[in-house]
């Protein structure tokens, strides 16, 4: 952690303030809140009808068997991912979705409910909440970009005291009631759509460090003055030689 404290230091004298940007999932904490919200749905029946034939038009693309109601389509379409046979994008875009006929504001009630029983504080990873603290006392502002649904990753970041404007994640499409469409309101914040929707939250602004695990936080890393790869997993490791300023960080 040394060697970041230093690097960071060297950046801000080097560039000047800029903004940080974080992953959440495996970034800010370990696991992924986004795959515990959809086996919560899975084990507590949340799916509704109003998902059901997106979620078979899925299952059609990707030959994967078709099923009679929501739970059961949404299941086969959680293993099928888990197995391989459908691929990352597409799973992570029907996490933002598949919660079809639910209002946000009731998801929320379900979302802390799986959040306490998850342990969430517990799987937090405390250097980065060091990181968080030291930007702010200087005034730096932070932000998190995540392929997560954005209704998990604004509950799952107020123990961090981030803010909704603050926040680029998985965005539904909305009725004027405020209910869940099964559609994606903007491209999902995943590869190079991070940086799009980084710029979005925080037009103008440098960035002045990002931190990230995977692959998929690449060319949101590759952007920064300079990156820390966090605890990063296989895909990433091997690409670090892609990012000209790179950082690690087990």
């Amino acid at each position: 952690m040394d060697a970041v404290w230093a690097a960071l230091e060297r950046a801000l004298g080097l560039y000047g303030p800029g903004a940080l940007a974080f992953d959440a999932d495996g970034t800010l904490w370990s696991g992924d809140v986004g795959d515990d919200l959809f086996r919560w749905g899975l084990e507590h029946e949340l799916f509704r009808a109003p998902a059901l034939p997106a979620l078979q038009t899925l299952a059609s693309e990707h030959s994967v068997a078709l099923q009679g109601n929501a739970g059961l389509q949404a299941q086969s379409l959680f293993e099928a991912f888990e197995q391989g046979r459908l691929p990352a994008r597409s799973a992570y875009e029907m996490m933002v979705w598949a919660f079809a006929g639910w209002s946000i504001q009731e998801l929320h009630l379900e979302v802390d409910q799986m959040l306490r029983a998850t342990n969430l504080r517990e799987r937090l990873f405390e250097p980065l909440g060091d990181v968080i603290a030291w930007a702010r006392q200087r005034a730096l502002p932070c932000y998190v970009v995540s392929a997560s649904p954005i209704f998990v990753i604004e509950r799952a970041v107020r123990v961090l005291g981030f803010e909704p404007e603050h926040l680029a994640a998985g965005e539904p499409m909305r009725s004027s009631e405020g209910i869940i469409a099964p559609h994606l309101a903007a491209p999902l914040p995943y590869l190079d759509h991070k940086v799009d929707a980084f710029r979005r939250i925080a037009p103008g602004a440098r960035l002045l460090c990002a931190f990230g695990d995977s692959g998929f936080d690449l060319p949101l890393l590759q952007t920064a003055d300079l990156a820390v790869a966090v605890r990063p997993k296989k895909g990433l490791r091997d690409e670090l030689h892609r990012i000209p300023r790179a950082l690690l960080l087990e």
